[in-house]
């Protein structure tokens, strides 16, 4: 997930639901690792069941603007980019 800027929104919280009416996940935009390196910093989601699509992705920017995306593809890696 990446800010306006195209720099990466690490403090951003994602909200991914992945079917209509169930309870929504919740991940922050961190860098993994420890005092000696971190990985990128990016949302990484484990699926119970295989699906083709996510119903909602719901971003919430540090700057306090929300955005949403949705059928958002599974089994991929994929950049979700701030509207200007």
């Amino acid at each position: 997930i990446r800010d306006a800027s195209g720099r990466p929104a690490i403090g951003a919280s994602a909200l991914v639901t992945r079917t209509p009416g169930e309870r929504p996940i919740l991940r922050q935009v961190a860098p993994y690792g420890n005092f000696a390196s971190s990985g990128p910093a990016e949302v990484h989601l484990g699926l119970d069941q295989p699906r083709a699509s996510l119903h909602e992705v719901e971003v919430r920017f540090l700057d306090g603007r929300t955005q949403r995306w949705q059928n958002v593809p599974t089994s991929s890696v994929i950049t979700l980019v701030q509207s200007p």
